[in-house]
């Protein structure tokens, strides 16, 4: 089940209304781990698809944001602060778009070290992939990369300063990937839990969102119980939440 369901969800991302055949709906089930679907005797009549329709998702369904409260003491003053009172100690490079320098964030070691395991490895001087702290010249570079998307990390650094959170659905799986990349110091607080739910939440609002959401899934290594140790698996939870009989056969 390694590179056949993500397969299977592309296909599904791209080209969301054109399944033609029973034995690819099949296919598509067993890639991941579904029972059969459907049977050759189970094709739907038109009036069954406009009853199935009452079941599908929602084409005009708006989804309400993720907003979560931090647990951390108020800093937020001191958040990329400038003033030589608030003893910033170490800048924060986050990479801007081809061609413009990165953006430069003073914050400091000591609240971020104490919010995230991640920062806390780096400032031991121990690289955690492409991340790196230099004790010299005070910088943690290499922090965002395809999955992880600078303008997310910052709203969490933000959060690691007692600032809430708000999750959009289409920014969700990227604050998922920036979480578990920070492994917050908060277990009690179940932050991945809430999102995961989240995610599920959206991706039945609509098609759209669902397939959209599918697809961030699939190209997110953190959402995937196998290559990580984080034991996500909101990739699987929603394209079953999205590849429905009533959504697979309704747009075909």
């Amino acid at each position: 089940r390694g590179s056949i369901p993500r397969l299977g969800v592309l296909f599904v991302s791209f080209f969301p209304f054109s399944f033609h055949s029973y034995n690819f709906l099949r296919l598509f089930c067993f890639s991941f781990g579904f029972q059969p679907l459907l049977s050759e005797s189970a094709c739907l009549t038109c009036h069954q698809q406009q009853h199935a329709q009452q079941h599908t998702m929602a084409e005009d369904a708006t989804v309400p944001p993720l907003d979560i409260a931090s647990p951390y003491p108020d800093n937020t003053v001191s958040f990329d602060n400038r003033a030589e009172d608030h003893f910033a100690d170490v800048e924060v490079l986050l990479p801007q778009s081809a061609g413009q320098p990165p953006r430069t964030l003073l914050l400091h070691r000591v609240m971020l070290s104490r919010a995230s395991s991640t920062f806390a490895t780096l400032f031991r001087n121990e690289a955690v992939g492409t991340v790196h702290y230099d004790p010299a010249t005070r910088r943690v570079e290499g922090l965002c990369d395809a999955s992880v998307q600078c303008d997310v990390m910052e709203r969490w650094l933000r959060f690691c300063y007692g600032a809430a959170i708000h999750v959009e659905a289409d920014t969700a799986v990227a604050a998922l990937a920036a979480l578990l990349w920070l492994r917050l110091r908060c277990g009690a607080c179940q932050l991945q839990q809430m999102l995961e739910s989240f995610i599920v939440r959206a991706a039945g609002h609509s098609i759209q969102t669902g397939t959209a959401l599918l697809l961030q899934c699939v190209e997110c290594p953190a959402c995937h119980r196998s290559n990580n140790s984080n034991n996500s698996s909101v990739d699987q939870a929603v394209a079953r939440r999205v590849l429905t009989r009533q959504n697979l056969e309704f747009h075909r």
